[in-house]
């Protein structure tokens, strides 16, 4: 099944095509520097 992810070249968003059909290996998730932590208040305790 194909994926159609949207990229960001400068001010400018297009989709594109991948073929990939393995399914995710290994998913982890990436920070975005200067973003704020928000998964870090989500699992925190109560």
């Amino acid at each position: 099944m194909p994926w159609f992810p949207l990229v960001r070249q400068g001010e400018q968003y297009r989709s594109v095509r991948i073929d990939y059909r393995d399914g995710l290996r290994y998913p982890h998730l990436q920070r975005i520097p200067g973003a704020e932590d928000r998964l870090s208040k989500i699992l925190a305790p109560r």
